[in-house]
């Protein structure tokens, strides 16, 4: 059978919204739905079923097994793929580790040739992954040392090989004892050999279940998943007997491991329906800061607002994103949302650019992958909101692309403070008033006419550290429509350099900006004064009032202006794991390590 004729299916088991691979090949396998699938067929389905989290991924190949028809049968997960990539760049390692799973990074893994992963299994019975190599220790050694498992249970399962099924004993004394092992339960088989191989892997399984209760041994959760541990020591049996019959072709990829494989907005509505549109941006070091903002716009809410909150995030991990969600939905006017900027710069191949351009370009893409809302509020991450902003955002937009308040700052640097920052805002395209945008009403379907996505990361390459200014002024040509000052009133601390800017601003967005003060509905610290620095500013109570009702209030306040401490990342994931398989806590070996180097401090 050549390459072309051959139908390979390569199934990935998932339990959770992700990016997903989708070809003639690559078929998306939901757990829940193969579960309800499962529980409407035979006994033996339901059993499998009812016992989903125990088997683990087994569930999908079962599944497989007994209602899918292919030539070709394969096996991943959300997580984890084969490297399809062309063959010389092909890694030869067991794992590779990548950070995101998107278009950009399975069209360089080889996920959509789908002639070439042909061409690549129909030269083989079986692809296998690279095994791991325990060098001076085997793979039955791994699994009793693991902490986890029980090795009565791999011991059990070699019993019922040896009772039941005597051609394969050999192969697993010889597997289980020797020093490489297949992980993941990941394979790619010819159908003849899969119906084999699974007959023979759910018979012992099966077999195993009536010899050792788990639940009655109290198990851990962990250890009650051990069907699917028993899987991949099975399956290293069952290709070491391939090998020994030598009739078939066994060949090996390597297992990549991505780390964020979240959806892109694309896929996925970034708002709902019923809630205005908010659109916001943080990184590890203003957590605190969103944290007050979103709290305000949930205080300042009409009892009739709702707001769908899409937050722009860098580097945020997930302990702080429930803490945003702590402050922002209590009473019941918000629901938050998360997007994940780096991932979004990868893809498009700007993760090179200052922070403040990745951010810009994620906000300006929005129109493009957001085709059914028609507009969004935008506020920076300094904002303390103090009205409702129902009537901010509906204003009348008209042909205007965005709204947002003359800038007075920039317009008294035009006006004779700083000749360099002049040059800048004329170099940008700002037409006068030339707007503020950390306060901006986004007419999504404007926007949307204006550009394309690759004419906007092409115009990202350019932003510097100003790029929401840059990319406002570019984008919108001057369809910017004036908003009343106290829209976004920003302080500025009295004699500082942006207070003497401010002075200089024309007349009528002076007074404008000055009258503002009083009566302002959002106020925005992204000028001179910033209370989280100064607590004696003379706006700190508008901020503090409201910070000290978050998560962050306190922290915030002893912090004052030093920089957050983010905590020590966990390494090489990969090579963490085999530390921990090699060296488990605990055991006699990981102590002798420990005398030899020296305890980790």
């Amino acid at each position: 059978m050549s390459g072309k004729e051959i139908d390979v299916k390569i199934f990935i088991s998932g339990h959770k919204p992700c990016f997903e691979v989708r070809s003639d090949i690559f078929v998306p396998a939901r757990q829940k739905e193969i579960i309800c699938a499962l529980q409407k067929g035979t006994e033996e389905d339901r059993f499998m079923a009812a016992r989903a989290n125990e088997y683990c991924e087994l569930l999908t190949q079962y599944w497989a097994w007994k209602y899918q028809k292919a030539d070709y049968y394969g096996f991943g997960h959300y997580r984890r793929y084969f490297d399809f990539s062309d063959e010389k760049f092909r890694s030869r390692k067991p794992a590779i580790k990548k950070k995101y799973l998107h278009a950009g990074t399975a069209r360089e893994c080889g996920f959509y040739d789908s002639a070439r992963i042909r061409r690549i299994v129909s030269r083989c019975g079986v692809v296998a992954s690279v095994p791991f190599n325990y060098y001076v220790k085997s793979v039955r050694w791994q699994f009793e040392t693991s902490g986890t498992l029980h090795v009565e249970d791999l011991d059990t399962v070699v019993d019922i090989i040896r009772t039941d099924y005597p051609d394969y004993y050999r192969a697993a004394k010889k597997y289980l004892g020797g020093h490489y092992m297949y992980t993941c339960n990941m394979f790619v088989m010819e159908r003849g050999i899969f119906e084999k191989y699974s007959e023979w892997l759910f018979g012992i399984l099966r077999k195993f279940y009536e010899r050792r209760d788990m639940r009655a041994l109290g198990y851990s959760r962990e250890a009650m998943r051990t069907p699917g541990h028993l899987g991949e020591r099975l399956f290293g049996v069952y290709v070491t007997w391939l090998s020994q019959q030598k009739k078939c072709r066994i060949g090996r990829r390597s297992i990549i491991t991505f780390e964020d494989t979240e959806p892109p907005l694309g896929t996925f509505p970034a708002f709902e329906e019923k809630g205005m549109p908010v659109v916001m941006a943080a990184d590890f070091q203003s957590v605190p800061r969103a944290a007050a903002a979103l709290r305000s716009l949930a205080l300042s809410a009409a009892e009739s607002d709702h707001y769908s909150v899409l937050l722009l995030c860098s580097g945020v991990p997930a302990c702080d994103r429930e803490k945003l969600r702590e402050a922002a939905e209590e009473g019941g006017h918000i629901s938050l949302r998360f997007a994940d900027v780096e991932r979004q710069a990868d893809e498009y191949g700007l993760s090179a650019l200052p922070a403040a351009a990745r951010e810009a370009f994620a906000l300006y893409a929005l129109p493009l992958l957001c085709g059914q809302t028609e507009r969004a509020v935008y506020l920076n991450n300094s904002c303390i909101v103090r009205a409702s902003i129902a009537e901010l955002y509906s204003l009348p937009l008209g042909e205007n692309r965005i709204a947002a308040v003359p800038d007075a700052f920039a317009e008294g640097a035009c006006n004779g403070y700083s000749a360099r920052l002049r040059d800048r805002f004329r170099e940008l395209g700002a037409v006068t008033p030339i707007a503020e945008t950390g306060v901006t009403v986004l007419h999504f379907s404007a926007l949307r006419d204006a550009y394309s996505l690759k004419d906007l990361a092409a115009l990202a390459a350019e932003w510097g550290e100003d790029a929401f200014a840059a990319a406002a002024f570019r984008l919108c040509g001057g369809k910017i429509l004036p908003l009343s000052a106290e829209w976004n009133y920003i302080p500025e601390e009295e004699g500082s350099d942006r207070a003497f800017a401010v002075s200089l601003a024309p007349e009528y967005i002076f007074t404008a900006r000055a009258a503002a003060e009083k009566r302002a509905k959002i106020v925005q610290f992204a000028g001179s004064e910033k209370p989280w620095q100064d607590v004696w500013s003379r706006h700190a109570d508008i901020f503090w009032k409201v910070c000290r009702t978050t998560p962050y209030g306190e922290a915030l306040l002893l912090q004052g202006a030093k920089p957050r401490r983010l905590e020590k990342g966990s390494g090489n994931v990969v090579i963490s794991w085999i530390s921990y398989k090699l060296f488990p806590r605990g055991s006699r070996r990981r102590n002798a390590l420990k005398k030899l180097f020296g305890k980790r401090r």
